[in-house]
Parts: structure tokens; C-alpha cells; sequence
């Protein structure tokens, strides 16, 4: 009997261990998801709305063909050959000179960052972001390289 319960302990510590770490892994991947989620909500509430407008519907498919995260994200790939997450396009910058970590669910905030951004450009750019936006077209897009 001491056998088994000795190999019963090391079973329930294993799990328990198993446990912790499952849930550390999801709090981190649940925190990040909300955290786009939050800005995307943001961006799509502000601009996109019901999508009533011709305006509106051209907007919401141009997100749709270029995807929500790179509205503010770079797609292009690093030295790796993957899109690195981290790395931001001009309005994307802009927005994360406004907004810091822990803005991150504050969809408010978010809003009002949206709102102080429409009148910049991006470099060597003729048209404001909220120009563009305002037209129907995501705020900033790499042009393909030829």
C-alpha cells in the first residue's frame, strides 16, 4: 500500500503542475486576443458602423481583403520570413504613440485615439488616414513590390 500512495502523490502533483501551466498558457492567450479585439471593436464601431453608407461597405471590404489586423499591423514578412505582430504600419505607429499597455481594453480610449489620429499622414503621404478612411479605404497599405 505505501507503494501505491507514494505513486498516487507524484500522479496528483503531475496533474496539478499540468493544471497550472494549461492555465497560465490560456490567461496569456485570452489576454492578447481581447487586446486586438478591443481596437478592431474601436475601429470597426467608429468607421464602419451598420455599414449604411457607400463609404462604410467599401471600408468594411477593404478590411475584409487586406484583414482586420493589418489595419494597424505590418504584414510584410521579417529577416525570419514571418509577419511579426510587433511591427506596426504609419497608422498603427500612430496610434501606439497615443495608447500604451495598459489602454489595451479600453475601448474609450481606443475611440479617442481613432479620433486624434484622422488628421495625420504617413510619410511621404498626400492623404490624411481619416481622408482615406473616410473614402472607404484602410488607413495605410504597403504597396506590392514589383
Amino acid at each position: 500500500p505505501p507503494r501505491w500512495r507514494n505513486l498516487m502523490k507524484k500522479f496528483g502533483a503531475l496533474l496539478f503542475c499540468c493544471f497550472v501551466v494549461a492555465s497560465v498558457a490560456n490567461m496569456v492567450r485570452v489576454d492578447t486576443a481581447q487586446a486586438r479585439s478591443t481596437y478592431a471593436k474601436a475601429f470597426k464601431e467608429k468607421y464602419v458602423g451598420e455599414e449604411e453608407t457607400e463609404a462604410q461597405k467599401a471600408l468594411a471590404a477593404d478590411i475584409k481583403r487586406v484583414k482586420t489586423c493589418n489595419v494597424c499591423h505590418d504584414p510584410r514578412p521579417d529577416d525570419s520570413g514571418k509577419a511579426n505582430k510587433k511591427n506596426r504600419n504609419p497608422f498603427g505607429q500612430a496610434l501606439a504613440k497615443i495608447l500604451s499597455e495598459k489602454d489595451q481594453k479600453d475601448k474609450d480610449k481606443a475611440l479617442k485615439a481613432l479620433a486624434k489620429v484622422e488628421g495625420e499622414k504617413a510619410k511621404d503621404a498626400k492623404t490624411t488616414f481619416g481622408e482615406l478612411i473616410k473614402s472607404g479605404k484602410v488607413p495605410f497599405e504597403y504597396k506590392e513590390e514589383k
